[in-house]
């Protein structure tokens, strides 16, 4: 195939092509992939966003699976280690087939512009039993709070409010306090899906980053970047909102452990992980509009 047929394939999905994936080189163990990164993608410090990396990565394992080995597939789990912040203006992305039994088994490196490693992961993956389907329209259930909404007093906002950044392109919003952590949702929206009009696991997995961030800076007053996590999918998401509820585990000087809880729309447990988060002392340089900081704060 020629490079512009492969990145026509059917294999990719609305949520791979919202997030710019194209592929540059196919081998028969796994691609090489590219992804330019804009602003929106990125968090307050200016550096692409926990979620926006995990999600070029994984995507590029679930395009290997079909581009290579000619299977379509759902994911099982995903283990990550993120080794340093991705800055512009591109990310690269490579895949290696470690097993392709009854479970594909792919490792990959997400690295930045200049060939500086920024993520690895494993993503294993299963033979899809789902038929592929066209996006559709989806309940909103979500809705906006509005500035007449009562404001939490521990972290200063009123809620429902749309996150900001990647997060915000994923549609998640801040819902509230849980018992030990914050609670983060998204509905389902046709860009945000997979090829089985599901929520794409990078959509499920950018809603818990943001709301184990989320937790720590409101919560903790921190300044958090992700420095590992794993999160297992139990079922497809197809009815929203997504859910995520935060749960702290431990707080150490500079780590924070949390686990968290994914639901679907019905309350159904669709997917569990666990996050560990450092405390960092970045200069937040990625402002939000003060349309929005006047909105989401009191």
């Amino acid at each position: 195939m020629t490079k512009e047929e492969i990145n026509q394939s059917k294999y990719f999905d609305p949520f791979t092509r919202m997030i710019g994936l194209e592929v540059e080189e196919l081998r028969p163990d796994g691609l090489t992939a590219k992804a330019r990164l804009k602003r929106e993608f990125c968090n307050t410090y200016s550096s692409a966003h926990g979620g926006y990396v995990y999600s070029v990565g994984h995507a590029a394992a679930l395009l290997s699976a079909g581009l290579c080995l000619d299977r379509r597939a759902v994911t099982v789990d995903v283990s990550n280690e993120y080794e340093c912040s991705l800055t512009g203006p591109y990310a690269r992305i490579r895949t290696k087939l470690v097993s392709a039994g009854e479970l594909m088994v792919f490792r990959v490196r997400v690295t930045d512009s200049k060939g500086k490693l920024c993520l690895t992961q494993i993503v294993t993956l299963k033979d899809a039993d789902l038929p592929v389907c066209s996006p559709a329209e989806f309940p909103v259930t979500i809705i906006h709070g509005d500035e007449n909404s009562p404001v939490d007093p521990v972290t200063g906002i009123f809620y429902p409010r749309l996150s900001v950044f990647f997060s915000a392109v994923c549609h998640t919003h801040v819902l509230g306090r849980g018992e030990k952590g914050m609670i983060y949702g998204a509905d389902l929206f046709p860009e945000t899906v997979d090829a089985f009009g599901a929520a794409h696991p990078g959509m499920i997995y950018t809603v818990c980053d943001s709301a184990a961030g989320g937790s720590a800076a409101f919560l903790l007053e921190k300044k958090p970047v992700t420095v590992s996590s794993s999160i297992h999918y139990l079922r497809s998401i197809t009815q929203g909102p997504v859910r995520a509820e935060t749960k702290l585990v431990r707080a150490g000087k500079q780590l924070l452990f949390y686990t968290m809880d994914i639901t679907d729309g019905n309350g159904a447990l669709a997917a569990v992980a666990q996050f560990v988060m450092q405390c960092v002392d970045y200069e937040i340089t990625n402002e939000m509009s003060a349309e929005y900081r006047r909105k989401a704060f009191k």
